[in-house]
């Protein structure tokens, strides 16, 4: 018998989710859709948009406690880029990375104008699977609107 890799700590909290939904409540009117359905924990992407019980929108949602400005890119997970990408080609829908900064939420269609790609990741856990392939996407290519305001 081969051995078999522990599963990662996942370090998603409960008020972690509610900010998302927050955030999905926050904009699926504005976009044209009259629902959302929260997808399973371990999903490759957050929410799903829908029109009726037509999903038009595959959704990921970050929430930072950070004001837009503070750095120049948004970093995100390669994995979770290339399953927005994915779902967008795939599914003819659109993908959408929502970003709720302190003082405004983002929207970002993928794929965006420019990004890079390099290594990153969080480093104040001692987890070294918490850095990984990572995106950069400038912060300029988010459409802002208010709603950031939280605890």
């Amino acid at each position: 018998m081969g051995m078999t890799e522990a599963p990662r700590q996942t370090y998603e909290s409960p008020a972690d989710l509610k900010n998302e939904e927050e955030v999905v409540k926050a904009i699926y009117r504005q976009l044209g859709c009259d629902g959302y359905h929260k997808t399973p924990k371990f999903s490759a992407i957050d929410f799903a948009l829908l029109r009726g019980a037509v999903v038009t929108y595959f959704v990921e949602v970050k929430c930072r406690k950070n004001k837009r400005d503070r750095y120049k890119e948004f970093m995100l997970s390669l994995a979770k880029y290339d399953a927005l990408l994915l779902s967008r080609k795939l599914n003819q829908t659109t993908s959408l990375l929502v970003v709720r900064w302190l003082d405004c939420i983002g929207l970002l269609t993928i794929p965006p104008p420019t990004l890079w790609i390099g290594i990153g990741g969080r480093n104040d856990r001692n987890d070294p699977n918490d850095m990984e392939p990572v995106v950069y996407i400038p912060t300029y290519h988010f459409q802002t609107f208010q709603g950031g305001d939280r605890d």
